[in-house]
């Protein structure tokens, strides 16, 4: 394998915009494709392995490199360590004069702490011991270092699981499997653009992580019931909740961005689903108090449960941050409480695997007023090393009778 200059130089542009700028690496790497349209599809392959290895392994990748951030040619560099970890010829270019091969093979060799070894910054790696204790978040941390799997969520108002796998195979020759314990899933064995089948365009099904499904079945919500989705973003878990109903009952989806709201327009069209409203946070009136019997909370959080899928978190993420959200989640599940009915529930959703944004979260809120009047019925924490999925936590509290 040989990288060329081009490629290096596309890598860089794009490590900086990730790294730098603070973009997220989906909409980078399409971006740098579509800016090098005289890529073809092994240079695609290439920039998109080496692109996200760097951004997986950067911390790991800058100790056997013995490579600074501070250094003008730091990108560069971290492409020449991949190489030589990747028994690539390493190009006699300037910028990777300072790569000395073997002393960078040698101190791979050492006895790495597991957060170096996984590279996850220091503060991560404390609260993820907080959360997980050593043993398990040293799991965790290995399981987010390994690339997502591409699954479907089928949508059964269309057609079965079984039904879109015999066609996928039939007609696309994809190969796709079932799931134990994921009823609507199907897993494929290679990432492919599906959103250019007609499958797709059909509303047969939807791309979301399986983790992520278990959050409709958690809810329990029925056919018939009001239900409302706060921060339901472009409508993934909305979607399949009203799939769950049957396409019977009301289900207002509310978010602050009316962009994404839109885009929840547009694929609840093409899902065949009928039953939701779209409405911005703020409208919601003091009228719809205490008439929800499900309020799903799909709290903004730091995303650390899906990291696989976005490893640039590790780098973009702040403590800063990580407060914000927590003041966003305290905030959120006290207003949404104000919308449950007694005997109704209040489901509150992250994909975070740390303790702060999830268990504090509600023992915080059912100490509170406002959480006095709730009863916490269960919780789930889903994490990547035992699942295979992206990590999430879930909690649902029901309201008390009289409150």
């Amino acid at each position: 394998m040989k990288i060329y200059k081009n490629i290096a130089s596309g890598i860089v542009l794009g490590l900086e915009r990730t790294l730098e700028q603070k973009q997220p690496a989906r909409i980078v790497l399409p971006q740098l494709f579509k800016m090098n349209r005289q890529w073809g599809s092994r240079d695609r392959k290439l920039v998109g392995r080496i692109f996200f290895d760097i951004l997986r392994c950067k911390a790991l990748y800058s100790y056997a490199g013995e490579i600074s951030d501070e250094n003008t040619t730091y990108y560069w560099e971290l492409i020449g360590v991949w190489c030589v970890v990747n028994n690539t010829i390493l190009p006699t270019w300037e910028e990777f004069t300072l790569i000395n091969t073997k002393r960078t093979l040698a101190r791979l060799e050492t006895q790495l702490h597991p957060a170096l070894k996984e590279s996850f910054p220091a503060w991560i790696n404390r609260l993820g011991e907080k959360a997980l204790g050593q043993k398990l978040w040293h799991k965790e941390m290995e399981a987010l270092n390994n690339a997502a799997l591409l699954v479907l969520r089928v949508n059964r108002l269309k057609i079965t699981p079984e039904k879109l796998k015999e066609t996928l195979i039939e007609q696309y020759g994809i190969i796709a499997q079932l799931f134990d314990g994921y009823p609507d899933a199907l897993v494929l064995e290679k990432h492919i653009n599906l959103q250019t089948f007609s499958l797709y365009k059909k509303g047969y099904f939807e791309i979301q992580d399986a983790n992520s499904q278990r959050v409709a079945s958690f809810s329990k919500v029925l056919p018939g019931q009001k239900v409302l989705d706060i921060c339901a973003g472009s409508g993934g878990k909305a979607l399949h909740l009203a799939t769950c109903m049957l396409n019977k009952g009301t289900l207002i989806a509310t978010d602050l961005r009316i962009k994404k709201l839109d885009q929840l327009k547009i694929r609840a069209k093409r899902n065949g689903v009928q039953i939701i409203k779209t409405v911005q946070i703020q409208s919601l009136s003091e009228n719809e108090h205490q008439s929800f019997d499900v309020v799903l909370v799909d709290a903004p959080c730091s995303g650390t449960g899906t990291i696989r899928r976005r490893p640039e978190i590790k780098w973009q993420l702040s403590e800063t941050a990580l407060c914000q959200f927590q003041d966003q989640q305290s905030e959120l599940l006290q207003n949404s409480a104000l919308f449950t009915k007694p005997m109704g529930k209040l489901v509150y959703v992250t994909c975070s695997i740390l303790k702060e944004e999830n268990q504090d979260q509600i023992s915080s809120f059912l100490t509170s007023p406002m959480g006095q009047n709730f009863d916490l019925e269960k919780e789930n924490s889903l994490l990547s090393h035992q699942t295979g999925f992206d990590g999430f936590y879930m909690a649902c509290l029901k309201r008390k009778r009289n409150s």
